[in-house]
């Protein structure tokens, strides 16, 4: 049974007039004879905010001013303009066949043909753009209007010629950002990369049946986005009630309407949501996710300024790069025990977040995974975890402690929350809020890039003996340090090692340092003189302010 023998299934058993005088009524009607979500929602937006319009389109006995009445209603915010105006006509259908009105005489939506000239050697037609593909077909390649209402023709006529226009290039309605709608052709079989774009105003888009191929952020920078609706005879993309878009078996969601809001439930079918499926959904509030989700895609849910709360999945394992990147408004994560590793940027600028649980079972943490996390006091590194990235934890200056799982092969916290490399002996990181003095662990042989860079809070430290090598940018913007000892198996200080430490009074530096590199000591405005060793073969450019007394 079609849509239309369901409305006239309706009207079988109850009074027209009941629904011309209050349209809201037809909704459970609709529930109890078959029509699915998707429609159910649609006519109820409409009757909620158009009660009167679509009063006339069920009884208004001119089929000329029903049918103007469903042009314009169906372009209701929050609702698909094709899919509503085609529920709307068979609505309008069986209320004609009820009252034995006469139908309507003309179709809104026929096939669409357009004679297109010559530019440059190429077609044309208002300002649409199209190359000519082998088997008789055309892809738009390029529009440069500003229609607000953009229709793409099934068909353009070309040199006595007839092609089928079967494709979107890439970029080809870049920043069109006058269109609130476009009309895509039915035999259209694939929209490019990045097509459409930075079409900020664009409000909803049906997928038509013969669609097979979305190309990578084809909707990306469209914070007008509403809704996605899928035309029925579609098998490869489906939608839900919230105007979502997923694959037909509803196993990958492929994309979210940057307008969705409030609180999203991932459904139980899903098991990886894609590549940017959500970024920019910037009234998103919570995320619940089904058990099937193991993956969620690489910068999934960025820029969800307003996200609170995520509830992972349990059979998780993977979060990608840039998944909740500067996601502000999230407080508190709880990575789940099945979860292997956390990507790049993962959490980045989530600068409101105070507790991050990591748990047992995660394998890494890819390079500034939760840097700018300017809120998060400490973090448990569990004992299963075999690779941290560089900088995982950069900037985030309420940092106080790391505590490694004692089982933990691979790494290793000590008593004032620093972060060690167990098999190598390195000091990998100092969280950033630590102060007062510090004593860095014995049989530690290296520090590292960038250790302490910006530890305000530490007055002194205590390197061990054992210390031969000493990164760059080491303890650049440690503020607050007065002294420094080289130990004496150093033989080169990097490059900014000491760069910006403004209370530093002194510092001692060993013979057998070789090297000083360039901009070492600049910007230490308390540093008066310093001695410098005989086995000293190379200061680099800047090591030291100019006011400083350099004795040998």
């Amino acid at each position: 049974m079609d849509r239309f023998d369901r409305f006239e299934d309706i009207f079988s058993v109850v009074d027209v007039g009941l629904f011309i005088e209050s349209p809201s009524r037809l909704i459970p009607y609709m529930k109890h004879h078959g029509f699915d979500e998707e429609e159910i929602l649609c006519v109820k937006t409409i009757a909620d905010s158009h009660p009167d319009e679509l009063s006339d389109i069920i009884g208004d006995e001119d089929p000329r001013k029903a049918e103007a009445t469903i042009a314009r209603v169906a372009r209701t915010p929050g609702v698909d303009r094709i899919i509503s105006a085609s529920i709307l006509r068979d609505l309008r259908d069986a209320s004609d066949a009820k009252l034995k009105r006469d139908p309507f005489a003309s179709k809104e939506y026929e096939p669409i043909c357009v004679d297109a000239y010559s530019n440059g050697g190429r077609p044309a037609s208002d300002d649409m753009m199209f190359v000519i593909v082998p088997d008789g077909e055309a892809k738009v390649d390029r529009y440069s209007g500003n229609n607000i209402d953009v229709v793409i023709p099934d068909v353009i006529s070309f040199g006595g010629e007839e092609y089928t226009v079967t494709g979107i290039n890439e970029w080809a309605f870049e920043r069109c950002s006058s269109m609130e709608s476009v009309r895509l052709p039915p035999m259209l079989s694939s929209i490019g990369e990045k097509a459409f774009v930075g079409c900020s105003r664009l409000k909803s888009v049906t997928i038509p049946k013969h669609l097979k191929a979305i190309g990578k952020d084809a909707f990306e920078k469209c914070p007008g986005l509403e809704w996605f609706a899928v035309d029925r005879e579609n098998r490869q993309f489906s939608p839900d009630p919230q105007g979502i878009l997923y694959s037909e078996d509803k196993k990958r969601l492929i994309k979210a309407p940057c307008g969705v809001s409030g609180e999203i439930w991932i459904p139980l079918e899903v098991a990886v949501i894609g590549d940017k499926a959500f970024e920019g959904c910037s009234e998103l509030s919570r995320v619940s996710m089904g058990p099937g989700v193991s993956s969620i895609g690489d910068w999934a849910f960025s820029k969800c300024f307003h996200l609170r709360s995520v509830a992972f999945s349990d059979g998780l394992t993977a979060i990608g790069n840039g998944t909740f990147h500067e996601c502000y408004g999230l407080t508190e994560v709880a990575i789940p025990e099945s979860v292997r590793s956390i990507g790049a940027r993962a959490f980045s600028g989530c600068s409101s977040m105070t507790s991050a649980t990591l748990g047992e079972g995660l394998r890494s943490i890819e390079k500034w995974a939760f840097e700018l996390c300017q809120s998060l006091t400490s973090i448990y590194i569990p004992s299963t975890v075999s690779s941290i990235g560089d900088e995982a934890f950069a900037m985030c200056t309420s940092l106080r402690r790391y505590q490694v799982g004692s089982g933990n092969n691979w790494y290793r916290s000590d008593g004032n929350g620093l972060l060690y490399d167990r098999r190598h002996n390195v000091l990998i990181k100092a969280p950033r809020a630590v102060s007062g003095s510090i004593n860095v662990l014995p049989g530690t042989v290296s520090i590292n890039e960038r250790a302490f860079e910006g530890c305000a809070n530490m007055t002194s430290l205590n390197l061990p003996g054992s210390i031969s090598a000493i990164g760059r940018r080491a303890f650049k913007g440690c503020v607050g340090l007065e002294e420094a000892r080289i130990p004496k198996n150093v033989k080169c200080i990097s490059d900014s090692a000491f760069s910006g430490c403004a209370s530093l009074e002194s510092v001692e530096i060993p013979e057998g340092v070789a090297k000083i590199g360039c901009g070492a000591f600049e910007r230490c405005q308390s540093l008066k003189s310093v001695k410098l060793p005989s086995s000293l073969k190379s200061i680099g450019y800047g090591a030291f302010d100019p006011d400083v007394d350099i004795v040998r």
